[in-house]
């Protein structure tokens, strides 16, 4: 994931496509959740995958990361302007970091089972930046279906889809 932006661009071009591709849509699509089988709005994975980047851009600073202390329903589910603001907020402070960054220890807060104790793991920036990177393009996956439901066809390139996925079409 290193290039011209470097690590922490990968992240940063990704936050930019889902501002790209939530600025088309109308309030009415930004905040439904119409779709069978796919939990939560738009708003609403835009406003997890915010949250998970937060945690990420918080434990830079703090060396500690927790993925489950997040906040839900927040004013971005609701408000599409808010997403798009924030994630281009977001992408612009990521693009500031160099990959000298990347070896610097954390330490990963998860609750493993429902009920069951913190856990703490030894981590690092670099392996926390792939984690936030695959799940951004886990929720920008379903951002894209959702999206194409509402009538959004004018999704940024290879939007949803991981970097080592093909592009041919109904490749998985």
């Amino acid at each position: 994931m290193t290039g011209a932006a470097g690590s922490f661009g990968a992240l940063a071009s990704l936050l930019t496509d889902t501002a790209r591709a939530i600025a088309q849509l109308t309030p009415a699509e930004y905040t439904g959740s119409e779709v069978k089988g796919i939990s939560g709005s738009i708003g609403g994975h835009v406003r997890h995958c915010l949250d998970h980047v937060l945690t990420f851009e918080r434990s830079l600073e703090t060396g500690v990361a927790d993925y489950d202390a997040r906040r839900r329903r927040t004013a971005i589910e609701s408000d599409r302007e808010l997403g798009v603001l924030s994630l281009m907020s977001a992408a612009m402070r990521l693009a500031r970091h160099t990959d000298a960054a990347l070896t610097q220890p954390l330490v990963v807060r998860v609750v493993l089972a429902s009920g069951g104790p913190v856990v703490e793991c030894r981590s690092s920036v670099a392996r926390e930046l792939a984690f936030v990177i695959s799940h951004t393009i886990h929720h920008a996956a379903q951002i894209a279906l959702l999206g194409h439901r509402v009538g959004a066809s004018r999704l940024p390139e290879r939007f949803g889809l991981a970097p080592t996925t093909p592009s041919l079409a109904g490749a998985a």
